[in-house]
């Protein structure tokens, strides 16, 4: 090829992008940006990566996202997070160390719900079970909100009020446990999403549904003789017993079966000797005591126990020998369950009865039947106890409720208790002083019930009733404290007043009272409370059915 020929083709090559040097640059230029090309891909990759984790950090997915649908709302799992913890606080706290008698360990905390079995729920977990209760209490919710939209009913600025004073002083709060804010302290507490806010929109929706629900109880009216048909019903259940029992357990004896399981429990020898120490039990009673005459269901249980049973167990009194025994306060009575420990003394060295006067006809347990029966003061008897042993049941009193309620107001001075939660002479004195210059300052004025209601909601340290005129609509014998509750029953007129001393294990302190009346029946007002339950129940069941809830993809973020 001549010089100018091969000249002439390096030329058209260079033109035509063919030649080794314009091969080789842009062999050079791909290079580059294909390097490029992964440089800006990988800088994506790395941005949408920090993206995906703040998006998954952040509280949208909780909030933002639909964990339950009911009625055509959407709830956030925030929202049932809320609930479900709120389900788990309230029965940890009920319960509290007994929670594991039902195979709850709470020591984990909301976290650990999801690994422990729920004996309530076949096949699930405590998880399942609170989130089940949760979905129930939301939906419900969701019914009634709807129905207080279509009746026009709201929340009125008081009770807005009353939901907004529940976080009032929650700044400082939190802080004080180490809370940069109130929302992180409920995230914390409640679930990623659950702020202040949300809290208080479910405290309003809480609010207003429990004001339809009072509406509705409110509008269940019965007659006076429905109400005596239904707490005949009960067949004793809700009536107060004076008694006194013994219990004879059978000795147990350890068997081995041909597998080597080892067992105890009590045989028909062992059996028949407890009920022979009980028979003779029985037989020491009867062979000295008398009769006294039938006891009316009009015969109030009285004694000594006023909010709580003071019973004397016979196992105490035999370590404890200087405790006393619960006196009743009626002189046949205490001589009957006196006689009667006498006996039980006789054949068991040391021992003595459980006296109460409180008892429940629905807590009477192996012997209910016995006791709701027709039966008189002095009244006993032995009763076998499912084949563990036998009590020994005396008698005393029935009370089948059948009196009227007091109504009473009242103005709370507590004394102060000093660093060791004693409450000194002193400190009860400076109570009393107070409590009766209250007193002179109400008799200076118009000395009206009014007045005095005024007064109480502004000098009474009781918080259950110092928004209310100090007023108490439906006390119940032993309901209060002994000196109160002696003060509702020992035949006031209205606008009678006293000072008297109270005292339990939370306070001490003197109340200022004011009797306004008589109320409806105890037992009405046990059998217009039974009645409006049920029939509210069966209302909400009816209400709710035609509500279900759907579980959305924010379900699993739930807890």
């Amino acid at each position: 090829m001549s010089a100018s020929t091969e000249k002439k083709n390096r030329q058209a090559a260079r033109e035509a992008g063919t030649d080794k040097k314009t091969l080789a640059a842009q062999a050079e230029a791909k290079k580059k940006a294909r390097s490029k090309l992964r440089w800006t891909l990988g800088t994506i990759g790395v941005v949408i990566l920090i993206a995906a984790i703040l998006f998954l950090n952040s509280s949208f997915l909780y909030t933002g996202t639909t964990a339950l649908t009911i009625g055509g709302e959407g709830f956030s799992p925030a929202r049932v997070s809320y609930s479900y913890a709120n389900q788990y606080y309230t029965w940890a706290n009920q319960y509290g160390s007994y929670a594991s008698l039902f195979g709850l360990d709470t020591s984990a905390g909301i976290a650990g719900l999801g690994s422990q079995s729920c004996p309530m729920l076949e096949g699930g977990t405590w998880r399942d079970y609170f989130l089940d209760a949760a979905s129930q209490e939301l939906t419900q919710t969701k019914a009634l909100l709807d129905y207080a939209a279509e009746k026009s009913i709201t929340l009125d600025e008081d009770e807005i009020a009353q939901v907004d004073a529940g976080f009032e002083g929650l700044d400082e709060y939190v802080k004080g446990l180490g809370y940069g804010s109130v929302d992180k302290f409920f995230a914390a507490s409640y679930g990623t999403g659950v702020t202040k806010a949300l809290v208080r929109q479910a405290g309003l929706d809480s609010a207003l549904a429990s004001k339809v629900l009072t509406q509705m109880s409110d509008s269940f009216q019965y007659t006076e003789a429905e109400l005596e048909e239904y707490y005949k019903g009960l067949e004793g259940a809700s009536d107060i017993f004076g008694l006194a029992y013994y219990y004879v357990a059978a000795e147990t004896v350890e068997t081995t079966a041909e597998d080597g399981t080892a067992s105890s429990a009590p045989t028909e020898e062992t059996l028949a000797a407890a009920k022979a120490t009980a028979d003779a039990i029985l037989a020491a009673y009867e062979s000295g005591f008398a009769p006294a005459g039938p006891v009316t269901g009009d015969e109030p249980v009285t004694g000594e126990a006023a909010a709580e049973d003071k019973a004397v167990t016979g196992e105490a009194a035999a370590e404890d020998k200087a405790a006393e025994p619960l006196r009743f306060g009626d002189a046949a009575m205490d001589a009957a369950a006196d006689r009667f420990d006498e006996a039980v003394a006789s054949q068991v060295d040391g021992a003595r009865s459980t006296r109460s006067s409180t008892t429940k006809g629905s807590s009477l347990g192996a012997y209910k039947d016995w006791m709701t029966g027709s039966r008189q003061l002095g009244d006993a008897a032995v009763i076998e106890n499912d084949g563990s042993g036998y009590y020994v049941v005396l008698f005393l009193s029935r009370d089948d409720n059948h009196y009227p309620l007091a109504q009473v107001r009242h103005i709370l001075v507590k004394a102060e208790a000093d660093e060791s939660g004693a409450y000194t002479e002193e400190a009860k004195a400076a109570a009393r002083e107070k409590a009766e210059e209250i007193y002179a300052q109400w008799q200076a004025g118009d000395k009206t019930e009014d007045s005095f209601a005024a007064l109480a909601n502004e000098m009474s340290e009781d918080a259950g009733s110092n928004t209310r005129g100090g007023l108490y609509d439906a006390v119940a014998k032993n309901q209060m404290v002994k000196e109160f509750d002696a003060f509702c029953f020992e035949g006031h007129k209205p606008g009678d007043t006293a000072i008297v001393y109270g005292e339990t294990s939370s306070y001490a302190g003197y109340h200022i009272m004011y009797y306004v009346g008589e109320g409806q029946l105890y037992s009405d007002y046990i059998a217009e409370s039974a009645m409006r339950s049920e029939a509210l129940q069966a209302w909400l069941t009816e209400l709710s059915s035609g509500y279900e809830a759907v579980t959305g993809f924010g379900y699993r973020l739930v807890g």
